[in-house]
């Protein structure tokens, strides 16, 4: 409108100019001023519409352009044929690519495997993997279904996870107490004169002594036994004495019958108060019962 007005006003001023020229007015000079002002507008007028005009059509034509790639995603039917369980995950890389689908975004299925969610022009495609193999795919309508899938998934491999270290405990524990009840009963008693006559020739054996308990003494989570070992027909003979340690505490006492599991380490000695010196066959005990 601006530009028709500006261009007859053009018209109109520069035939005024020729009359006022004409008829010696004096007002020759204004009109051909105010017609050079009305094709200046004139001008401005038609660029900023032709500008505006090709913004419209640019605007229409990007409009066009993405309601046409909506329409060139490829169907859920044809992903399905081209990604299945057990791909290689490299061949699953090149037949997405090949795909014409749009990845909102990648999901945590658990055990840090993930899944990618593939847009097609009918549904979302969910194929799941674990950096080797296609795991699994699953098919959704909507992005909260997949959000909903996504959420139970972490949750199941997680109480999976949590049921598989229980029952891997379950079974080192197991075998941590058949590998003990063997070597128990495994163990040696030494005959103490032979013992006592030369520990360190028995270092590292694995024995069993039963006997009773001449002392103990505890301490920092520590027990000291002196045990006397060599029965007679009076109970146990308080000579014949191995020195036991014991990385815990017991409810025994002195005078208790006691049987102990352990290894050898070769000779305990220390100073008597009466300043003798004293040396007894040391075991370092796993068990006392």
């Amino acid at each position: 409108m601006l530009s028709f007005l500006a261009f007859l006003g053009f018209i109109i001023f520069l035939v005024m100019t020729g009359v006022a020229f004409f008829k010696k007015t004096g007002k020759g000079k204004r009109n051909i001023l105010i017609s050079i002002v009305c094709l200046i507008v004139f001008v401005v007028s038609v660029g900023t519409n032709t500008e505006d005009t090709n913004a419209n059509e640019k605007k229409e034509e990007d409009k066009q352009e993405q309601k046409e790639k909506k329409k060139e995603l490829d169907s859920i039917e044809k992903i399905r044929q081209s990604i299945t369980v057990g791909v290689a995950y490299e061949e699953y890389q090149k037949v997405k690519k090949s795909l014409s689908v749009e990845i909102p975004k990648s999901i945590s299925i658990g055990n840090g495997n993930v899944g990618t969610v593939l847009q097609a022009k009918d549904g979302l495609f969910v194929a799941m993997t674990d950096g080797v193999t296609v795991l699994g795919v699953k098919e959704f309508t909507s992005m909260d279904q997949v959000d909903t899938y996504e959420a139970e998934a972490v949750a199941k491999a997680e109480a999976e996870q949590k049921a598989k270290e229980e029952q891997e405990r379950k079974a080192a524990a197991e075998k941590a107490a058949k590998e003990a009840a063997a070597k128990k009963a495994n163990a040696k008693t030494i005959p103490y004169k032979q013992i006592e006559k030369n520990p360190d020739r028995y270092k590292d054996e694995y024995v069993k002594y039963t006997g009773q308990i001449v002392q103990i003494m505890e301490g920092d989570n520590l027990t000291q036994i002196r045990l006397a070992v060599t029965k007679d027909s009076y109970g146990y003979s308080f000579s014949d004495i191995i020195f036991v340690e014991y990385a815990g505490l017991t409810d025994f006492v002195e005078d208790d019958i006691v049987t102990i599991y352990g290894t050898v380490y070769g000779a305990y000695s220390y100073t008597s108060q009466a300043n003798y010196e004293i040396s007894l066959p040391g075991i370092i005990a796993d068990s006392v019962e």
